[in-house]
């Protein structure tokens, strides 16, 4: 089933040829995966839903950069991913178990100023989502969440409000109120 839909919806997301984004990020990963030599795992959870296009570009994109980061970082041996359909949330969770000196601040090594950029595309492009962009550094590890409300998220999300907002009429939906 494809996951993509709205305004020219079914087509591929950009650079890659499909149009399911939970499968873009898998290959995603796995494709870093083979050339870190790092495992990687993408797990999925919920009732998969549609979204609109540019929601999906958006996770994509900022799933992507994500597990670049995690692979990147010094010590990772491991790179865990969870894409959930959730019913308030989209949420992807990016998690790596590589080593963060929280003393040493982004612009005091030769990638930090990558870095900074890169946290910052995230976090612009989250916005432009309407989304909420996390990111949660550990000793043991760096871990990056994105949420993006249920409502800006499916498809189905406008029906669903009209539903509970007009009990019996399952035609009605928010845009007609």
């Amino acid at each position: 089933m494809s996951e993509i839909a709205g305004p020219h919806c079914r087509a591929p997301l950009a650079d890659t040829d499909v149009d399911n984004f939970s499968e873009a990020l898998a290959n995603a990963g796995n494709d870093m995966s083979r050339d870190f030599g790092i495992p990687f795992e993408l797990d999925i959870g919920g009732e998969r839903r549609m979204v609109h296009r540019h929601i999906g570009e958006a996770v994509y994109r900022i799933g992507r950069e994500s597990f670049l980061n995690a692979f990147q970082s010094d010590g990772t041996t491991r790179v865990f991913s969870r894409l959930n359909f959730g019913s308030e949330t989209l949420q992807l969770t990016v998690r790596d178990n590589g080593f963060f000196d929280p003393a040493q601040a982004p612009g005091d090594h030769d990638d930090g100023l990558a870095a900074d950029r890169s946290a910052g595309e995230m976090e612009a492009r989250a916005r432009r989502a309407g989304a909420s962009l996390a990111v949660h550094a550990r000793p043991h590890g760096t871990e990056v969440v994105l949420d993006v409300p249920a409502t800006l998220a499916y498809c189905d999300a406008g029906m669903e409000v009209a539903r509970k907002l007009v009990p019996g009429r399952p035609d009605m939906h928010a845009s007609g109120m």
